[in-house]
């Protein structure tokens, strides 16, 4: 599997099993030494062990991220 498309699954996956150990795992396992996760718009930008920078582009829409908190969520 490509690595591009690799990391974006383990990206996928870690947002929707919650499982980081597992995410950690695989970067480390990967050669990943940093990652910088956009929250607004889904985009990676990766620094590998080897100073190799990867940009993964997100296909999500951009989302709206509040900085107050919505107490009605909250219970």
């Amino acid at each position: 599997m490509e690595l591009q498309l690799m990391l974006n699954h383990f990206f996928e996956r870690v947002r929707k099993d919650a499982n980081f150990n597992a995410f950690l795992i695989d970067l480390e396992y990967n050669n990943i030494a940093y990652y910088i996760y956009f929250v607004a718009t889904g985009n990676v930008k990766i620094i590998t062990h080897a100073g190799h920078f990867i940009s993964i582009k997100s296909n999500r829409k951009l989302i709206k991220v509040n900085s107050t908190p919505n107490t009605q969520l909250i219970k």
